[in-house]
């Protein structure tokens, strides 16, 4: 009910220039509608011929007006079908029971003489096929609409160019997305016409700046000598809308060209209806055989709920694990790289993937670096290992298996194992990382199932496992139901105790901080160890105190102890084996 001039100036204001095709003034509507469609595409591609930088182009778009119900029924009784809001449901509700009803559907049907387009036998007769395109010139045929083109083949720079070199555990503190960011400032480079990064308008904030010495953000409009790193020709797509970005990388990607989506976590459950569409497209594609694979499409959530203490509650959401891990989990991943190296191999992994959603969840402060690179390499091609440098000596058959998935995870507890180390060396721990979270599930062939011989290598086959994850622990217990580990695995993670307050305190609150994993470890450990058992009423007094000490000195500091802040792991604990 906007009028013809609210609807040209709605879509002016947006910087388009409206064509408009009415079927309330037309005479001819198809011929309207052809004769204004090939004046948008003379339109287009005049700008294209003749734009000069610094102007602002004004596409052309179509405004097509058109009774509501069209070609339906037009009427049922006294009410108005065609042209009414009604038209729009289910205008004959009950032709089953009712002669008019019915008469009326079987007009409205018989009006598109579908019978003139067979034979006696049935089969379409010569008229109908005079209106299917030659096999070349199909839809799927079209070589932009099913899946890789040769000329997009992915290039992807040497991953040992972006390494760090590991000298001691959990030293050299840095950015997991300051380092990709280098590696994909090389791939920008390598792909000129088949990758591109989606970004809602954060990519300085999520330390991606080395992005900007490959490839400006596109923006066609005219700019201020001030502006930076924007150009008319570009790789890096930047709009403060995740739904229009997603639009734009789901049409890139089924042409077979590359892209990532990276956003803040919380901010990237605004699009998992359109990412399940997507994974139920993925479910029907791969059902017909002449589909070519498309690439997968990539995700990067960052500014994690874990070091969302700045924004508060509001930014502190980790629900889009939970709606993929739920949904299709024969052809999603969802990865949490734990440092530079690990996260360098997952990115390469999920570039070179094809039909596939792959979910990466990684910090960009700056944080220790734990493995080599022929660690990191096996920990990504696994999904998951046994960190043998980390346990004592008793990590062949231990008391219990703590495991970890997330890097703010895996520090807290790589520094509860520490404190167990210092105060009860005689408690036998075994660690796993994970970097990628399927593998705790029934998935495909792509990914190790918990189930059986390799359960038992990895979590041992009776002892307790205490998992410290990144999101909420329901993520988890949907993978795990029904599995080996299933009946012996405490699992932390996020629950909803959010608040603006101190990066420590947001473990605390969530009881997933190093001394809640030592509380539970000796739980855990003091039913089959004596001395243990012995111990346990001291020691768990001992790290409750350092709780309570903890929350006192945010009181009066507003900041986190300074044995927390400046924790490293101690390398006199390293088994050297």
């Amino acid at each position: 009910t906007m009028s013809q001039q609210e609807i040209e100036h709605y879509f002016t204001g947006l910087g388009y220039e409206p064509l408009w095709v009415s079927q309330y003034e037309s005479g001819d509507i198809y011929s309207d509608w052809l004769d204004t469609l090939f004046t948008a595409y003379s339109k287009i591609k005049n700008i294209k011929e003749n734009w000069q930088e610094g102007e602002k182009p004004r596409w052309p778009m179509i405004v097509l007006k058109t009774k509501k119900g069209w070609t339906g029924p037009t009427e049922l009784g006294d009410q108005k079908l065609e042209d009414n809001n009604l038209s729009h449901g289910i205008p004959l509700k009950n032709p089953k029971t009712n002669e008019a009803e019915l008469k009326i559907l079987n007009d409205w049907l018989s009006s598109y003489k579908i019978a003139e387009f067979f034979d006696d036998e049935g089969n379409l007769n010569d008229q109908a096929e005079d209106f299917i395109p030659e096999l070349d010139l199909r839809i799927g045929k079209n070589k932009h609409t099913y899946g890789g083109r040769e000329e997009d083949r992915m290039v992807l720079p040497d991953p040992k160019n972006f390494l760090i070199a590991l000298e001691q555990r959990g030293q050299k503190p840095s950015s997991e997305l300051g380092a990709l960011s280098v590696m994909l400032r090389d791939t920008l480079s390598l792909n000129p016409n088949s990758f591109r990064v989606f970004s809602p308008d954060e990519s300085e904030s999520n330390k991606l700046e080395h992005l900007f010495e490959a490839s400006p953000r596109v923006y066609e409009w005219p700019l201020r000598e001030w502006d930076q790193h924007f150009g008319t020709k570009g790789q890096v797509m930047e709009i403060l809308s995740e739904q229009t970005l997603q639009s734009w990388m789901q049409g890139y990607n089924m042409t077979g060209r590359n892209g990532i989506f990276v956003s803040y976590e919380a901010f990237l459950s605004i699009i998992a209806s359109q990412i399940d569409q997507y994974m139920k497209f993925l479910h029907q594609m791969l059902e017909f055989g002449w589909r070519k694979p498309v690439p997968s499409m990539n995700y990067i959530a960052t500014s994690s709920v874990w070091r969302q203490d700045h924004n508060g509650f509001t930014h502190q959401n980790p629900i889009l694990i939970n709606s993929l891990l739920s949904k299709h989990v024969d052809f999603v991943s969802v990865y949490f790289p734990i440092d530079v190296n690990t996260m360098i191999y997952t990115m390469q992994k999920c570039l070179k993937d094809t039909n596939y959603v792959n979910l990466i969840v990684a910090g960009k402060t700056d944080l220790p670096q734990w493995l080599t690179s022929e660690e990191a390499k096996n920990h990504v091609e696994k999904g998951l290992s046994i960190w043998s440098w980390l346990g004592n000596e008793g990590s062949e058959n231990p008391d219990v298996v703590l495991s970890s998935a997330g890097d703010y995870q895996t520090l807290e507890t790589v520094a509860a194992i520490s404190l167990l180390r210092e105060t009860i060396p005689e408690l036998k721990t075994r660690y796993v990382g994970i970097n990628e979270i399927n593998c705790l599930g029934f998935g495909d062939d792509r990914h190790t199932v918990m189930n059986g011989e390799d359960a038992k290598y990895y979590f041992t086959s009776d002892r307790e496992i205490i998992l410290n994850f990144h999101g909420y622990p329901e993520a988890i217990k949907q993978l795990v139901c029904g599995n080996d580990i299933s009946m012996r695995m405490t699992i932390l993670g996020y629950n909803e105790k959010g608040s603006t307050t101190t990066p420590f305190d947001m473990q605390i609150r969530n009881g997933t901080s190093r001394y809640h994993v030592a509380i539970l470890a000796i739980q855990a450990a003091a039913k089959i160890n004596h001395i243990v058992w012995q111990k346990r009423e001291e020691l768990v007094a001992y790290f409750e105190e350092k709780i309570r000490e903890h929350n006192d000195y945010i009181v009066a500091h507003g900041e986190d102890l300074p044995e927390i802040q400046n924790w490293v792991w101690p390398d006199k604990y390293t088994n050297k084996k």
